[in-house]
């Protein structure tokens, strides 16, 4: 598990775990990604079959849900990266709420967060911190974007929902 303790682990294992722990790490994106997947191929179907002016109707939907595919898997992304640095924070200082609270904003984040810890022995913990917070299960939109909707239109949530640098693991292959 640890970077320094199994330097013979199989690359094929290692390539495993990393897309097990991407999957899990943003597992309701992926969801989402797929559902849009579909939504999309169903109104691009109906947009080649359509005649003459009936393609505008369709063509809107086909971009949004073509738009959602891309949006999705970039924020699954930066949640991957979110993942191995609350893994990081996580096996260097122990359980520590200061330490979730950057990472508590968002589903897809608490989900990042919670597969870290749940992989370190934290689940539990974790969700008891999540759960003192107020946040339950159908809390899926970012909290800033509720208090503050003009927060969409800022670079700084653009960068830290879909373009979060790579952050390589100090202490993990996964």
């Amino acid at each position: 598990m640890f970077k320094q303790e199994q330097p013979g682990v199989p690359i094929s294992y290692v390539l495993f775990r990393k897309i097990l722990s991407f999957l899990n790490a943003g597992r309701m994106l992926h969801l989402f990604c797929l559902i849009s997947l579909f939504l999309t191929s169903v109104f691009l179907k109906r947009l080649l079959q359509a005649e003459h002016w009936y393609w505008s109707w369709h063509i809107l939907p086909t971009l949004l849900f073509a738009t959602l595919v891309v949006t999705t898997q970039l924020d699954a992304y930066s949640r991957y990266q979110n993942y191995k640095q609350v893994k990081d924070l996580l096996y260097l200082h122990g359980f520590r709420a200061l330490l979730l609270g950057p990472f508590s904003h968002s589903r897809c984040q608490r989900d990042a967060v919670w597969e870290a810890a749940k992989q370190l022995s934290y689940a539990e913990q974790t969700q008891k911190y999540f759960k003192k917070l107020g946040y339950r299960w159908y809390h899926i939109l970012p909290t800033p974007i509720l208090k503050k909707p003009g927060l969409l239109l800022t670079k700084g949530y653009w960068a830290t929902t879909f373009f979060v640098h790579y952050y390589p693991s100090k202490y993990f292959h996964w």
